[in-house]
């Protein structure tokens, strides 16, 4: 179980990174799993330079920052940037495949991606 679990993980890391880099980013600090995180801006300015992807698969949650160094405060600065629709949807999906019960993983959208496909 612990294997196929660590598969679906290292699968939505990669997709959510692959498809950030795709919608125009040129950089990456990294991809953080940072379960049930205090701080995802935190855990991102830790990863480095660049854009970061926090991965909470316990919340399910996808979250991405672009970290810089900010010269006028002397310190590094992580500032949140919007997941795209359809790679949180992506993101859902592949979360979804490892849980038995995923009505709840769609109330977090904002628009149910299932509601179009009902009569």
């Amino acid at each position: 179980m612990q294997s196929a679990t660590f598969q679906v993980a290292v699968h939505a890391i990669f997709f959510a990174v692959l498809a950030l880099f795709i919608t125009g980013s040129v950089r990456a600090g990294g991809v953080i799993e940072c379960n049930s995180c205090a701080s995802p801006s935190a855990a991102a300015i830790r990863s480095g330079p660049g854009l970061t992807v926090i991965v909470d698969f316990e919340n399910v949650q996808l979250t991405a920052f672009n970290v810089e160094y900010d010269d006028a405060q002397g310190r590094w600065r992580a500032d949140a940037t919007p997941v795209p629709a359809q790679i949180q949807a992506a993101f859902l999906r592949v979360v979804e495949s490892t849980l038995p019960d995923t009505d709840l993983l769609y109330q977090q959208m904002p628009d149910d991606p299932r509601d179009g496909a009902r009569p």
